[in-house]
């Protein structure tokens, strides 16, 4: 069976918060006002992220829950690969596509390989 992957990526991402227009640097204690905030996923989902969009054919592996961080994740998902995002459910699901070697998984979950 052939992939059809240039990479594969498997992690737990989280969500990376990052603000714009401070105005000086933060002071352990002391709050400062941002201008803006922007939410994106992050960790283990940044480089393939960039590699899809350099081209590659990319897949990436993860589960995530249902909580406002891990729809906005989810969302971020789908910006970024939505032809990708079946292939995340459906592993969630118990049911991965595109995984050269499934026997690991049935393994992981108590089976035997």
């Amino acid at each position: 069976m052939t992939a059809g992957f240039d990479l594969l990526g498997v992690g737990h991402p989280s969500v990376d918060l990052m603000f714009s227009g401070i105005e000086t640097w933060p002071e352990l204690g002391r709050d400062i006002d941002a201008g803006g905030l922007g939410v994106s996923a992050g960790t283990s989902f940044n480089t393939p992220a960039a590699a899809n969009r350099l081209g590659l054919r990319v897949g990436f592996i993860s589960i995530i829950g249902s909580d406002v961080w891990s729809r906005l994740t989810r969302e971020e998902y789908e910006t970024q690969f939505s032809d990708v995002f079946d292939q995340i459910v459906a592993y969630a699901a118990g049911r991965p596509i595109n995984v050269i070697n499934p026997q690991v998984l049935d393994h992981a979950r108590g089976g035997s390989v």
